[in-house]
C-alpha cells in the first residue's frame, strides 16, 4: 500500500483483508504522509497532504504501526523519512530539491511513514532480510 492508506474511508477493513489475503510469512508494506512532519507546519496549506481533496486519514508513526499490528501484523519495520527522489509532485516549488537524489531516514519527523509487517505463522526460509 503505497500512498493508498490515507485514502481509505475503512483502512481497518483494508488491513484486515490484506492479512487475510497474504500467506504466511508474507509482508506489507504501507507508506503515507506523516502527520508529524517537519515542514508540515513550515508549509501550512502547501504541505502535500492538503493538495490532495481525496484524502482522508493521516497518521503518525506509532499510530500506523499500531493499526497494522491491530490487524494481525508483526512489525518489523517502522521508520520516517524524506524522499528527495520525487519531492515537487504536488508543490513545485520544492522540485529543486529533487538534486538531493535521495531517501533520507529521519527520527520521526520525516515527511513519510514505511511500516512493514509481516503475517506470522511460517517461518522465513527466503533468506529474505526481516
Amino acid at each position: 500500500m503505497l500512498d493508498v492508506i490515507e485514502h481509505l474511508v475503512d483502512f481497518r477493513l483494508a488491513l484486515r483483508e490484506s492479512f487475510r489475503v497474504l500467506v504466511p510469512g508474507g509482508r506489507l508494506i504501507v507508506s503515507t504522509l506523516n502527520s508529524r512532519s517537519a515542514v508540515r507546519p513550515i508549509l501550512g496549506r502547501h504541505w502535500s497532504w492538503y493538495k490532495d481533496p481525496t484524502h482522508v486519514r493521516l497518521f503518525s508513526r506509532n499510530e500506523l504501526a499500531l493499526e497494522v499490528r491491530d490487524a494481525g501484523f508483526e512489525i518489523l519495520t517502522r521508520r520516517t523519512f524524506f524522499n528527495f527522489c520525487s519531492i515537487g509532485e504536488s508543490t513545485p516549488f520544492l522540485k529543486p530539491l529533487r538534486g538531493i537524489g535521495r531517501v533520507v531516514e529521519m527520527p520521526v519527523l520525516g515527511d513519510s511513514l514505511l511500516v512493514i509487517g509481516r503475517r506470522p505463522g511460517a517461518s522465513d526460509s527466503d533468506g529474505a532480510p526481516a
